[in-house]
Formats: C-alpha cells, sequence, structure tokens
C-alpha cells in the first residue's frame, strides 16, 4: 500500500508541475513473479525510480524503454518472459520463471483530459474503493487502444479516456472481482474480436483505529504507518495521548471512550485493536463492537479475559452480531514466539494482513500451489 501512495504522490506532482515522466504498470503476468497486476512505478528522464514492478530484475531494462517512450510520447507495452532456460535474448538473468507485460504511459496526462490516477489518490482519503479497468488487447479497426482506462468512482460515478462512450458502458459491466483479491482479468467479446481488460479495485489503505497508547502502541503504530495504514490512536489518559509519541500517527486524541465509541462508530471495513490493558475499559469498547464489529477486533490479553467480559455481556443481554466470532481476534497476533513489544507488535500486524488476505500465516514452504492468488 506504501509503493502504491507514493507512487500516486509523485505522479500528481509530476502532473502539477508538467514534468515529462513515465508510469509502468503491470498489466497480466504468469507463473512466479515477484509482484502482481496493478503494481506500479515511476521513471524520470535522470533514472529516477518511484515504486517497483518486480524484485529488482526488470528495473533496469524497463528504464531503457522508458528513454524511447518519453521521446516519442506514446505508450508502449513490454512482455517480459523469464520462463526460458536461456534468458540471453535479453540479457536479464533473473530466474523468477514468469512471464510480465508492463504497460509504460507517458507524463504528463495531456491537459484538460481524464487522469485516473488524480481520482485514485482521491479515493485514498475515504473508506470506500473505485474501479479501474485498463485495455490489454483490443482488435484492429475497433476505437479502443491498448491502455485506455475507464474509472469508476466509490459514488459509481464513470469517467473515461476513451473517445467512444458505448465502450466505456460495456467495459464497466465487468466488475467481478474475486473475494480476497484486488484485481481481475475479464475478456469481452466483440463484433470485431476479443477484448481483455485487467479490472483493479483501488481500495484507501486500511484504518486501525488503536484504543490504548501505552508503550507497547508505540511500535504497532510506527510498523503500521512503515506499510502506509492510516492510524487513529485515542486514549482516555492526557499523559498518553500525546501526538508527539505517535509520529507515523494520522490522529492522537484523549477520547471518554463510551462517548467517542456513540458518536464514532467504526466503519465496517476498520480495522479495531484493544491495548488499555484495563478491563473496565475493555468492557466499554467492546459493549459498542459486538453489536456492530468493524472487519477485526482484536483484544490484547488472554482468551480467558476476554471471554469473561462476553459472557458479562451476555448475562446483560447485550444482542452480539452474526459475525462477530469470526471477527474477534483474542489474544491477537500470530504465534511466532514474539516477546519484546516490538516483535509483538509485528505478530499482531502480520496477523491483519493475514485475516484480510484470506490466509492462515503458516510456513509458505509448506503452501500447496502458488503464493500469490
Amino acid at each position: 500500500m506504501k509503493d502504491l501512495l507514493e507512487v500516486l504522490h509523485r505522479v500528481n506532482e509530476l502532473q502539477r508541475h508538467r514534468q515529462p515522466a513515465v508510469l509502468a504498470t503491470i498489466l497480466r503476468v504468469a507463473g512466479s513473479t515477484y509482484r502482481r497486476p496493478g503494481a506500479r512505478m515511476v521513471v524520470e528522464p535522470d533514472g529516477t525510480i518511484t515504486g517497483m514492478v518486480s524484485g529488482g530484475c526488470l528495473e533496469h531494462d524497463i528504464v531503457e524503454h522508458c528513454k524511447r517512450v518519453l521521446a516519442e510520447g506514446t505508450p508502449r507495452l513490454l512482455h517480459y518472459d523469464t520462463m526460458a532456460e536461456d534468458e540471453a535474448v535479453w540479457g536479464l538473468g533473473s530466474g523468477c520463471n514468469g512471464k510480465i507485460d508492463v504497460l509504460l504511459e507517458p507524463l504528463p496526462f495531456p491537459e484538460g483530459t481524464f487522469s485516473y490516477v488524480k481520482e485514485m489518490e482521491a479515493v485514498m482519503e475515504h473508506h470506500d474503493p473505485g474501479y479501474l479497468w485498463t485495455v490489454i488487447e483490443a482488435p484492429e479497426g475497433s476505437s479502443l487502444s491498448v491502455g485506455n482506462h475507464v474509472w469508476q468512482a466509490p459514488d459509481g460515478r464513470l469517467s473515461s479516456d476513451i473517445p467512444d462512450k458505448k465502450w466505456v458502458k460495456k467495459i464497466a459491466a465487468q466488475t467481478e472481482i474475486p473475494a480476497r483479491s484486488h484485481y481481475a482479468h475479464h475478456l469481452i467479446n466483440t463484433p470485431q474480436g476479443q477484448v481483455e481488460v485487467l479490472l483493479e479495485r483501488i481500495a484507501p489503505p486500511p484504518h486501525l483505529l488503536l484504543f490504548g497508547a501505552g508503550k507497547d502502541a508505540e511500535p504497532v503504530v510506527a510498523f503500521a504507518a512503515a506499510l502506509g495504514w492510516r492510524v487513529d490512536v485515542l486514549d482516555h489518559r492526557p499523559a498518553y495521548a500525546r501526538p508527539e509519541r505517535f509520529p507515523g500517527a494520522r490522529r492522537v486524541e484523549r477520547v471518554d471512550y463510551q462517548q467517542y465509541l456513540t458518536a464514532n462508530p467504526p466503519h465496517p471495513n476498520d480495522i479495531v485493536l484493544i491495548m488499555t490493558h484495563l478491563y473496565l475499559h475493555d468492557k466499554t469498547i467492546l459493549t459498542h463492537l459486538v453489536q456492530r464489529p468493524p472487519a477485526y477486533v482484536g483484544v490484547l490479553g488472554p482468551k480467558r479475559r476476554t471471554q469473561q467480559i462476553l459472557d458479562e455481556l451476555t448475562r446483560a443481554q447485550i444482542p452480539f452480531h452474526s459475525e462477530l466470532q469470526e471477527r474477534l481476534y483474542s489474544p491477537i497476533g500470530l504465534d511466532i514466539g514474539a516477546e519484546s513489544p516490538d516483535e509483538i507488535a509485528l505478530s499482531i500486524l502480520s496477523e491483519i494482513i493475514a485475516v484480510f488476505r484470506g490466509r492462515d500465516g503458516g510456513k509458505l514452504r509448506n503452501r500447496k500451489g502458488p503464493i500469490h492468488v
């Protein structure tokens, strides 16, 4: 997530100053590759790179192709095949054992035209995703070109750089993305032939609400911020709720938990960590969350303690949401033998990533089938 934020910010900065560069985007992969479709990087005339589309094996060659794109001012689609035993054909010797198609688009986009990058950056400040379609293949004679885009904003508004607007609705009808994935490829049958598009779900960064600003919260915030997450730290103690203690947080605030949650119930996509270390405060927070749980609720402490709170809420006839059990995690974190606050924070964030990606957090060497799904 952080690399996408950096790429979007850099592209829009270059756009504002009308400075030339090239935006490289992975559109299609097969076999083993370091990055998946939707990975992006910006290449500037002096070779400066923001972001990455491989583990470093393709970047140098892509930079060379970008020089031609900058000179000609037209998009270009690159095809890399690292499955062959002998890669001397282009001398990369990457050994990645995969195929990768990369779209190179010259920047800045023409004045006054549709800029999907600006639209993507706007989504990053909200809760709901937008959708981007990119044309990978188009039949000759059609009004489509490789690299054409259609954007659907969270409110459903469509915009595009395709001149023939009937194509916009036809492409936008392809909206299915598998669960736990952020992209899908679609084939559209037309009288002229098939059109292939990459559909991406452009979701905002995870929003983490952390209740409790103890010393052990500091590495959680630092690691989450390093991942590009939006982090809000909330605590009832003025001595703890100090912004200088959490430089990576978007917001640090002293709150009354009861009043805050009544006025600001978490969004269904939010992540909530309860790290107050005080039983009554944990109970107050859980009283709100069991009725409207966000995507992930983690409670620091032993399972027995959390269960005791839930039992008390049951006796008080507090209604539980039907999906509470699968969204509530206590104790929190993956079993990596974490001991120190930094290790525990790493364990917690690793579990959250695994939950959102639909993984169990096991060892990759024991995984059957592809690493990326």
